[in-house]
Order: C-alpha cells, then sequence, then structure tokens
C-alpha cells in the first residue's frame, strides 16, 4: 500500500480501514521516510514498511514475512478467543452449581470464589469489596465450633496433594460437607480448591431419626409383614416375620448375604435390580420372586424395596409378603385354562359361550371348519344371524323360554348357513353361567354338526 494515494484518504487512512473491516495484512510503500509518517502508520500496525525505490529480493522477503505473521496473529487469535470462551464456560459453571467453591493459592492466596460460597458462608459485601483476604478468614473462623481444627487441617493439606472429605460444624448448629482438591499446573500443586455443601437439613433428619429409633424399631418388629434392609449385598437388619418367612433366627440373618436366600432360578434378576435401585436408576418396584427357606422349602414373596440411607450408606429397606399359596393357585388356575384351551383345540365340535342377550363372546376355532367363519366374525353376533329366518325365529322361540328359566339346553338341533349358503344342522347343548354373586351372565355350550347323519335320515 503506498502510503501517498489520491483521493479524500492517503495509504494510512486505507491500511487502518481494511485492518480493522477485513483483518487483511497490509505493507506500506513509500519514498519518504519522516518521523510523523513513521508514527501514523505504527497506529495502523502494519505488516511491514518497504521503502522506493522497491528492491524485488526486498519485497519478497517482506511479504513471507507478512504473511507468516499474519498467519501467526489469526491463530493467536483464536487460541484467545476459545480462552475466553473456556474461562466464560467455567465462570457459569461455578456460578450454577448449589456448591460454595473457594480456589487458593499455595500462599493462601484467594484466586477465585464464586457467589455460592459467600452466600453459604453469610460474608458481608464490605469485606467481599474490600479484597483483605485475612479479614475473611478471619471471619470464616469466627463462624466455626473448631476454628483450630480447621486451620490444623487446611495446614496440613497445603503439604500433602491428596484430597480430603470432612465435616464442619458451626456454631449456630449448620453443618457443611467439606471437600478439598489439589489445583495442578503443569503436573505441580499450585494451590487447592475447596467445594463447601450444606448439609444441615440432613443432620437435623438424622438426629431426629436417632431419637426416635427405639419407637420406629419398636413399630417394625411388631409389624405383621417381612421387612429387612439389605447394604452391600448383606441384611443388616430384620424384623421377627422374616425369621417366620426364612426359618432363620435374627442372629442367623444378620450380616448373611441375601443371595443366599433366593432362588437360584431368580438370583441375577434380583441382584440386577438392587444394582440398578443402589444407583439410582429404580426408585421403587414392587416385583416376586422364590426363596429358598433354612429347611429347603421354595416359597413366593412380593416385595417392594426402597433406597434408604442406613448409618450414613446407600441401602435398601425391603417390605415382603409371603404368597407361595397365591402363586399355587394361580399355577393351578393357568393348569386348568391350558387344559381347557387344549380341549378346545382337539374337539371336533365348536364350543362356544353368549351373553344374556345372546350374544357370542367367545367361539372356539372350529367354527371355521363348521361353518367357515372366522371366530372374529362371529363374535358379536347372535345364533340367530347364523340361521335362515324361519329357523331363526323358531330357535328364538325356544331359546327365549330356555334362558329365561336359566334351564339346560339338552340336543337343540337347529339349521344354520356356512358363510358359502349351504346349510348345516347342528346338535346344541349348554349350561347357563353364573358369576360368584349368583347373577346370570349368559349360556357356555357345544355345538356337534350332524349334517351327514340328518342327510343319511332323509335317504332312508
Amino acid at each position: 500500500m503506498d502510503i501517498r494515494i489520491k483521493g479524500e484518504m492517503d495509504g494510512i487512512d486505507t491500511a487502518e480501514v481494511i485492518r480493522n473491516r477485513f483483518g487483511i495484512p497490509v505493507i506500506f510503500s513509500t519514498a519518504y521516510l519522516d518521523h510523523e509518517r513513521i508514527e501514523r502508520a505504527k497506529i495502523t500496525m502494519p505488516f511491514g514498511y518497504v521503502l522506493k525505490p522497491i528492491q524485488e529480493r526486498d519485497l519478497k522477503v517482506t511479504i513471507q514475512m507478512a504473511l507468516y505473521v499474519a498467519k501467526v496473529d489469526v491463530e493467536r487469535k483464536k487460541t484467545e478467543e476459545a480462552l475466553k470462551e473456556n474461562r466464560e464456560l467455567l465462570r457459569t459453571t461455578l456460578e450454577s452449581t448449589t456448591d460454595g467453591i473457594l480456589v487458593v493459592d499455595q500462599k493462601g492466596d484467594v484466586l477465585h470464589k464464586n457467589s455460592r460460597f459467600a452466600e453459604m458462608w453469610r460474608i458481608p459485601e464490605s469485606i467481599l469489596d474490600s479484597g483483605d483476604d485475612n479479614t475473611l478468614i478471619e471471619f470464616i473462623l469466627s463462624q466455626l465450633k473448631d476454628p483450630n481444627a480447621f486451620l490444623t487441617k487446611v495446614k496440613h493439606l497445603y503439604e500433602i496433594s491428596d484430597e480430603n472429605f470432612d465435616t464442619l460444624e458451626f456454631i449456630d448448629g449448620r453443618y457443611f460437607d467439606r471437600l478439598s482438591r489439589p489445583l495442578m499446573r503443569n503436573d505441580a500443586v499450585a494451590g487447592r480448591v475447596w467445594s463447601f455443601r450444606d448439609i444441615t437439613e440432613r443432620k437435623q433428619a438424622e438426629e431426629t431419626l436417632r431419637k426416635s429409633e427405639g419407637k420406629y424399631r419398636s413399630v417394625v418388629n411388631n409389624a405383621n409383614e417381612t421387612i429387612y434392609v439389605i447394604q452391600d449385598g448383606v441384611i443388616e437388619y430384620s424384623n421377627p416375620k422374616t425369621s417366620e418367612l426364612t426359618e432363620y433366627t435374627e442372629e442367623e440373618l444378620n450380616n448373611r448375604p441375601i443371595s443366599e436366600l433366593i432362588h437360584a432360578g431368580d438370583l441375577q434378576t434380583v441382584l440386577s435390580r438392587h444394582q440398578q435401585r443402589q444407583n439410582g436408576e429404580l426408585f421403587i418396584d414392587i416385583y416376586s420372586h422364590r426363596i429358598i427357606t433354612k429347611s429347603g422349602k421354595v416359597k413366593w414373596v412380593e416385595i417392594k424395596p426402597i433406597a434408604i440411607n442406613w448409618e450414613n450408606n446407600p441401602a435398601v429397606l425391603v417390605f415382603a409378603s409371603d404368597i407361595t399359596k397365591r402363586k399355587q393357585v394361580e399355577d393351578k388356575l393357568k393348569e386348568s385354562e391350558k387344559r381347557f384351551y387344549d380341549l378346545v383345540f382337539c374337539s371336533a365340535d365348536w364350543i362356544w359361550e353368549v351373553d344374556k342377550d345372546g350374544k357370542f363372546t367367545y367361539v372356539s376355532e372350529k367354527v371355521e371348519d363348521i361353518l367357515g367363519y372366522r371366530p372374529d366374525e362371529v363374535i358379536g353376533k347372535t345364533s340367530y344371524d347364523l340361521m335362515p329366518k324361519e329357523e331363526a325365529a323358531r330357535i328364538e322361540s325356544i331359546f327365549k323360554k330356555i334362558s329365561s328359566e336359566k334351564k339346560t339346553i339338552v340336543d337343540a338341533e337347529n339349521w344354520n348357513l356356512t358363510k358359502d349358503g349351504k346349510a348345516v344342522c347342528l346338535l346344541t347343548n349348554g349350561v347357563p353361567i353364573f358369576d360368584d354373586e349368583g347373577n346370570y351372565l349368559g349360556y357356555r355350550g357345544v355345538d356337534k354338526d350332524i349334517t351327514a347323519f340328518k342327510n343319511t335320515e332323509k335317504v332312508t
């Protein structure tokens, strides 16, 4: 860029506009080298200055240097921007946490503290604005029940690079958890990061629970439900009902691995659920599994586990009920249902159920072999819908009389039409259905195809 150019702006003014708007490197060329022009040119931060007459070698070297410096400058700006962004992200993170954060160097001087720290320690604005670290420390110590122990611990931690966790007790009854980690720079300890968490409410709850433990233990021991606590895979507490269920004494159950009581076929599922619950993935879940008693009996239990804190460590409180008899009834019911459906499937006859209005609520698959209809095509219809008009009127009159008296249907012959219009004669037998309170629900029965027999009768 020639310093002397025509127009309202000279080369120096033009270079400044180019640099501010586009960030393009500029090299000045001029035959004049007076002090005033050099000082003006410096303000625009040029990447070179070539005197006329211009030598090709000098110009080439100056351009190469200018391009290199420009590249370095761009990378520097990117680095500064990234650093600025990281600092802002760190600041936002520290300000958004619920913990009070204090960062100090090896000399004990405060490098950073978030607003939550000042809020938790109730530090006045005057002390924060003063920047006096000694006054800040004195104010902190004045609130603690044992300030000397606090200082001793701090001095000890500055001599080592370990993490440390403890609890601070305040004069006014508050409690803070304190976590300290070394601040590392270039693999060397450059200070410490202190994190404080207010646990006053938790401490108060624990104290209340401790005072009332005797009362609650009495309630649990006399409860009519099996109750026990699992921690780290072993039984830490069990009430008398647990002994009644498992046949083990309270002493035998204490510290016994819960896995020893669980049926091998259910062990993996139970342990997996237990781990998920302790990890916070499941909080309350009701399910059933088998246990093995001391005498080797297999029992079914339904459990309701709840994640709790037991003596300051994660644990699971379990409420269990013996459902062995219920399971036996369910198994017999399933077996009975399976036997019924096996018979239905193997039967050559059509088995059905109708409601009190005569509409089919269930039909076996054999209906398709006999009438050509799929079961879903028959559900919701009445038997009269499948009969010729005159036959439907005759059967409806008969069925109304039988159903009004809740009588059994015995060998009732009736003619039906298949899906493609063929006549089929069925022999119907059925019984009325009642609920547990004796209310009439409908009929259940079976239809047998006797068309071939009826056709033989006609021939003879």
